[in-house]
């Protein structure tokens, strides 16, 4: 859903059905908390479309708000 070669219009919505689905079922979002965090940012680092951006972004938030330190873990670089 969040592939880099569909349109921006295409994945418009899909920020949204993220937020929902980490409010909502956040134990069975879990051990896929890193596919989702690394999907968001290879989507963000193409996106085109501020309204596609802003609602990656705010996919961030929410898992920020949820689980910071899961968050963080996911994103840090390892060597």
């Amino acid at each position: 859903m969040l592939g880099p070669t569909l349109e921006d219009s295409a994945v418009l919505y899909v920020g949204g059905l993220l937020r929902t689905l980490l409010r909502t079922l956040p134990a069975a979002i879990g051990p896929v908390l890193g596919q989702i965090v690394a999907a968001v940012v290879n989507r963000l680092h193409v996106a085109k479309v501020p309204l596609l951006r802003s609602t990656l972004c705010l996919v961030f938030a929410c898992m920020a708000h949820i689980d910071a330190r899961g968050l963080l873990a996911c994103l840090e670089v390892s060597d």
